[in-house]
Formats: structure tokens, sequence, C-alpha cells
């Protein structure tokens, strides 16, 4: 539930829902231009692996615009609810929110720990997360190549190992599984 403590970050066309204690996130992500390696074009699909409440997601959605696609995964319940407030807030009609942790396997339920950026995949974790494999959520394309862009922590099998082996280490290029 957003309360009265979280606030709006506008920066450009783009408004973002921040909780009141991750105010280093938008800076994080719009000054530095963590993400500025990766280089969707117009119509272009992107994979949003871990991705928190949303920044890259509609920086992404603006991209590749209305008949693009951006698939953004995250198993976080709060950062789930930031991230779809973010989406609505700036009527994004081309992203879809997977709600689970990305992984080897589908259909698992794991324990995640922690809040916001420091939140992870962790046996001592006091939630339970569903999981859904990369290969599954590709499937969702149809064989199209995409983008990715991977932030995620925790147990291993999130399918980083796939990548790397795909794109021989290289950042920002697009590529087919």
């Amino acid at each position: 539930m957003l309360h009265d403590r979280d606030f709006i970050f506008s920066y450009g066309k783009t408004a973002l829902t921040v909780p009141r204690n991750s105010f280093f996130i938008p800076y994080a992500t719009f000054f530095p231009g963590e993400y500025d390696f990766l280089h969707p074009g117009k119509n272009d699909i992107v994979i949003d692996a871990g991705a928190n409440i949303g920044m890259f997601t509609l920086q992404a959605a603006r991209i590749v615009g209305s008949s693009g696609l951006i698939v953004s995964v995250e198993p976080q319940p709060d950062n789930i609810e930031f991230l779809k407030e973010n989406i609505r807030l700036n009527s994004l009609t081309n992203v879809r929110v997977i709600t689970t942790a990305l992984y080897f396997q589908d259909e698992l339920a794991v324990p995640f720990m922690g809040n916001g950026v420091g939140g992870h995949l962790s046996k001592s974790g006091s939630i339970m997360v569903e999981t859904v494999s990369l290969k599954t959520v590709v499937s969702m394309l149809h064989g199209k190549e995409f983008w990715i862009k991977m932030d995620i922590a925790g147990r291993r099998g999130g399918g980083e190992n796939e990548i790397k082996s795909k794109t021989n280490g290289r950042n920002g290029m697009p590529f087919r599984l």
C-alpha cells in the first residue's frame, strides 16, 4: 500500500513513486546512467529482471514505444506494488509484470528476505515467493530477439549463466535464447 511517507520523483516525462527510505534509487538510475550500455530501439522487446520499483522499466518503455514490449520480473511484494503504481502513473500500456523470482526452475516456492534494493533470495528469508525460469519468460516472446537487464541477487540460478554463455560475456547486445 502506498503511503503519505512515499513521494513522487519526476525526471523529464517520467514520474516515479519512491518509498521515502529509498531516495537513492532514482538518483542512481537517472543521473549516472547505470544502464546506458543497453540500446534498445523502437518496437524492441526488453526483459527487466529484478525490476524493483520500475526505474529501468519506465525508461525502456518510453524508448521502445507503444509497439514495443517490456517484461518486468520482480518477486518482492512491496516492490511489485510500487512497480505497478509507477506503470499506472506513467500511463504505460506496453509493460507486462511477472510477479515471481527469476530462477532455474518454474513454480517453486523459495524464501526471500529484505526490502527494496537489498531484497534477495535467501535460505533465511521470511517471505515465500514463486519462481519462473528464464526459459519460460523467453518462451512468451515466441522466438523474437530481445534485450535483457538483469539486476537480481541471492541464490544463483536466475539465468545469468545462460545469458553469459549466449553473449560471451558482452554487455549491451540483443540476442535470442
